[in-house]
């Protein structure tokens, strides 16, 4: 999924093929190292994320991370230091910060390595497919000022019309494209989460700069303020801060409905090239937003968390493990809709289609077939008020599967509703579910 943030160094999970019910059911990503030049005598840190994608429970585990470890590590080896991996139910996030200290200026050749599952109780494959490195040709004993953008986590990622993308964090969510159905506001803000990722504090006045509508290729010269900008405040070393550009412009309602299904943003860090001289080296991050052309609800699942990627599904009857030839044939799922509309849209969730699939690398994000108000190949189907979706057939074929559903697959509410969901990229609710053999 979404990896780390712009720029070098990071540890990167390897593309190892997996079975993701069987070998490996961990999928992870890390942040860039701060600092992000391996410095003598300092921590090395990184936020990690870390996901269960599969349908079962994985347990606790641990995480070991080595300052100077050249050769793989082995199951059950002592880290220099070590974290602990929380159990996780299916699809569930965790994010840890990891750390670990570095050595002394003459260490030579420095290969930071970690494994996550280091007692390998998720998986006996975790040193193959868990396990990374970086190697530093040497340790640096200088100060050094850089930035990053700290990207990856489960809310910059979501998967529309299958395609994974980095979601922008806007406020609205869906900005509007139409100023007077938004009550006389007709900009949107963007949020970034910045780093200092050098050693050593930065004074405030740096610029981030915002470009909308468009991935800026080649770099815009030093100077430029593009769309919007902001300057920083003062960031000491490894401080992560939110920062809120605002005033940027929505496509009209008119150029969303003719095809701008989402709007492109790219932001550069150090808009001036006060630290980066060379303007190709600032950090550079990309995301997109969906602009909506009018005021109307958009009927989208509800978080497990604030933190996490998966939604609010439970199944709730039969209340036993299912199973291939079980006592039960059918499962009931309870399904929390909500509305992300920017404005006071409201409207009807309608029918919801739900889908039962076996779980794998092209579906974690939730799956579905069909288009907005054309929906196929759907396994169950209900109307809300009803809360509940019965009779949903159990797979007879044990393993992981993904459970999915769209609200409002019928598009029959208003007329304006039928324009907004119609132009939305589908992004189906999501959980996952194991049916033992």
């Amino acid at each position: 999924f979404a990896g780390a943030g712009d720029g070098t160094p990071s540890l990167v999970q390897p593309k190892a093929p997996r079975a993701l019910a069987g070998a490996n059911p961990l999928q992870w990503t890390a942040t860039n190292f701060q600092p992000a030049v391996p410095t003598a005598n300092q921590k090395l840190t990184f936020i990690l994320y870390i996901q269960n994608v599969s349908g079962k429970k994985t347990p606790k585990g641990n995480i070991a991370l080595w300052s100077n470890l050249p050769a793989p590590a082995g199951c059950g080896m002592a880290g220099d230091s070590e974290l602990r991996l929380p159990a996780l139910d299916p699809m569930e996030f965790a994010t840890l910060t990891a750390s670990v200290p570095l050595g002394p200026a003459d260490a030579g050749p420095t290969t930071v390595r970690m494994l996550v599952d280091s007692t390998c109780v998720v998986s006996m494959q975790s040193p193959e497919l868990n396990q990374a490195s970086f190697t530093a040709p040497s340790l640096s004993t200088l100060d050094t000022r850089s930035l990053a953008f700290v990207d990856g986590a489960p809310l910059d990622m979501a998967f529309w019309n299958g395609d994974e993308m980095r979601v922008a964090r806007t406020d609205p969510k869906y900005p509007l494209g139409e100023p007077k159905f938004n009550y006389g506001v007709d900009t949107y803000s963007v949020i970034y989460a910045v780093q200092n990722s050098g050693s050593v504090p930065i004074a405030d006045g740096l610029r981030l700069a915002v470009y909308a509508g468009k991935d800026v290729k080649p770099p815009p010269p030093c100077g430029d303020a593009g769309d919007g900008s902001v300057r920083l405040p003062q960031l000491k070393d490894g401080d992560i801060k939110d920062i809120t550009v605002e005033g940027l412009k929505p496509p009209t309602a008119e150029e969303i409905l003719k095809g701008q299904k989402t709007v492109t943003l790219t932001a550069y860090l150090d808009a001036d090239c006060v630290l980066y001289k060379d303007p190709a080296k600032r950090p550079r991050s990309v995301s997109l937003f969906q602009p909506t052309p009018f005021d109307a609800p958009i009927m989208e699942g509800v978080r497990l968390k604030g933190d996490q990627a998966a939604d609010r599904i439970k199944i709730t009857y039969p209340r036993v493990a299912l199973k291939v030839g079980g006592a039960f044939s059918k499962f009931t799922a309870r399904f929390e809709i909500g509305n992300g509309a920017s404005g006071a849209g409201r409207g009807a969730v309608g029918a919801v289609y739900v889908w039962v699939r076996p779980l794998d690398e092209d579906n974690i994000g939730g799956y579905y077939k069909g288009s907005p108000c054309n929906f196929k190949d759907w396994t169950a189907k209900a109307s809300f008020p009803d809360v509940l979706i019965k009779d949903i057939p159990v797979p007879q074929v044990a393993g992981s599967y993904i459970l999915s559903a769209v609200a409002d697959g019928d598009c029959d509410s208003s007329p304006a509703q039928q324009s907004v969901v119609r132009n939305m990229a589908v992004t189906p609710t999501y959980t996952a579910f194991y049916v033992e053999p």
